[in-house]
């Protein structure tokens, strides 16, 4: 990326935002179905995820795991609601903002509760994420899933990173 590209790209996620009423209650729709799929992931995936996390991550008090409550670092609280919200995906070629919403809802969630942000920062921010996400996977072109990329994985961190930027300026 050229550093002109990347001032822009940076530029765009701090932008000021005003969103409309029925944009925000998308937005809200959007967040609220992510993180009732991480809620409703089965027994076998949260009792495996828990047994990593008590390896690598103690307790802390910066973010919650959706489907325990228990909270944790919000990188691993980030980490494990993807997780989670991203099991129940199947066919990795049906890519929509509801699918990169699966890599930048959970670190927006974290992240926000990690600075102590509101609904509106949390919905600008995942806004944010995820126009950046799709506009890097168009960017990717349609050959990326059939080589092997996975666009969650490639463009939706590229979102979590724009999303970063946006909660912490």
């Amino acid at each position: 990326m050229s550093e002109g590209l990347t001032r822009q790209l940076a530029a765009f996620a701090v932008a000021p935002m005003a969103l409309e009423r029925t944009a925000r209650s998308k937005l809200t729709k959007l967040i609220a179905d992510c993180l009732q799929q991480g809620k409703c992931a089965d027994d076998s995936k949260q009792t495996a995820m828990a047994a990593v996390l008590s390896r690598l991550a103690g307790p802390s008090s910066e973010a919650a795991c959706w489907a325990s409550g228990q909270r944790y670092q919000a990188e691993w609280a980030a980490f494990v609601n993807a997780f989670l919200a991203s099991a129940a995906r199947i066919d990795a070629d049906s890519i929509d903002a509801s699918t990169y919403a699966l890599a930048v809802v959970p670190a927006g969630v974290a992240l926000c509760e990690l600075v102590d942000g509101s609904m509106q920062q949390l919905q600008e921010a995942v806004l944010t994420g995820l126009e950046v996400a799709s506009r890097c996977a168009v960017a990717l072109g349609s050959n990326h899933p059939r080589r092997g990329w996975d666009l969650v994985g490639t463009a939706g961190v590229i979102g979590v990173s724009a999303l970063s930027v946006r909660l912490l300026c």
